[in-house]
């Protein structure tokens, strides 16, 4: 999977949105197991939202390390994960009702277990 001229507006594009600031009192909150189904739904979309966004920042970031660390065949590997990762989000509708929601939550875990090939910073 390489980037393309298309890939590279869209990851300059969403790099360039602003995030959404998030305590961890909040993150903790939002990730209660024994929260109603309309804020599980409200989580999701803000997820479909947030993600590109924030994965997109860590590919210029990544793309703009120092000494040519950015070119080497690992990190190029990585960001070819984070675009993929991108596409996903795009290519993937908007959840808009609890069964969506649950669609995209294991859309969502599917990343994460792929994510587990990726170092941790």
């Amino acid at each position: 999977f390489s980037t393309s001229k298309k890939d590279d507006r869209l990851i300059t594009s969403l790099s360039k949105q602003r995030v959404t600031p998030l305590s961890l009192k909040n993150m903790y909150r939002y990730a209660s197991s024994n929260i109603k189904s309309g804020q599980r739904l409200r989580n999701a979309q803000f997820l479909h939202r947030e993600l590109p966004i924030r994965i997109a920042q860590r590919i210029v970031e990544l793309r703009n390390l120092p000494h040519g660390l950015g070119n080497t065949v690992e990190l190029k590997s990585i960001l070819d994960t984070y675009t993929r990762y991108i596409h996903t989000f795009r290519d993937y509708p908007l959840p808009k009702t609890n069964d969506e929601e649950v669609k995209f939550t294991k859309m969502l875990s599917t990343l994460v277990l792929d994510r587990a090939c990726i170092p941790e910073s």
